[in-house]
């Protein structure tokens, strides 16, 4: 029995590029999305800025953008985290593990004021696709979970917002005025 094999044509270096260009925008995949975790290691002021390294896992300070992931799951013991300067981020995620200051019984707060306690820096919530979130765990141990500050800076929806809370008993709350840019909110 004789079997004929034929092999398809070679492709060309630019129709190969050409294709590949096609299918990553059909896709739209975010190519540079990143996860940072915050873990509150600065021992020294400014400890609880977001725009200190030492705060964050790998001591980088994050790339603050819409494709931003925050993971706040460790035994972090500080009740408010300056946001430092005007921050966009597509989500924030808030872990069992998370415990505000030396007492679990207290409020977990982002701040929207600046790295010397002043000024109204705004964070904004916004996704490069899709919708931003904020996500906080059923064992999630602060009292509460706080946005913005009394006197501060807005926070500002960019995105639709998708708030998952798994406990009834553990409210977010929005301090300063939401404001919303590009989308509603939900």
């Amino acid at each position: 029995m004789k079997i004929n094999c034929r092999f398809p044509t070679m492709v060309s270096a630019p129709r190969l590029v050409a294709i590949v260009f096609l299918a990553l925008s059909i896709l739209r995949l975010p190519l540079s999305a990143a996860t940072y975790t915050y873990d509150a290691g600065a021992s020294s002021f400014p400890g609880t800025l977001w725009s200190n390294g030492e705060n964050w896992v790998g001591n980088t300070v994050p790339t603050f953008n819409n494709q931003a992931d925050l993971i706040f799951d460790t035994n972090i013991k500080v009740s408010g985290m300056r946001i430092g300067s005007a921050r966009t981020v597509r989500s924030m995620f808030f872990g069992n593990n998370a415990i505000s200051g030396t007492n679990p019984a207290t409020a977990m707060i982002v701040q929207t004021v600046n790295d010397g306690g002043t000024g109204t820096p705004a964070l904004t919530l916004q996704a490069d696709t899709g919708n931003a979130t904020i996500t906080q765990e059923s064992g999630f141990q602060a009292s509460l979970l706080r946005l913005g500050q009394n006197n501060g800076g807005n926070v500002v929806l960019g995105s639709t917002l998708d708030l998952l809370t798994h406990s009834a008993t553990k409210p977010v709350q929005f301090d300063s005025i939401v404001s919303v840019g590009a989308a509603p909110y939900k």
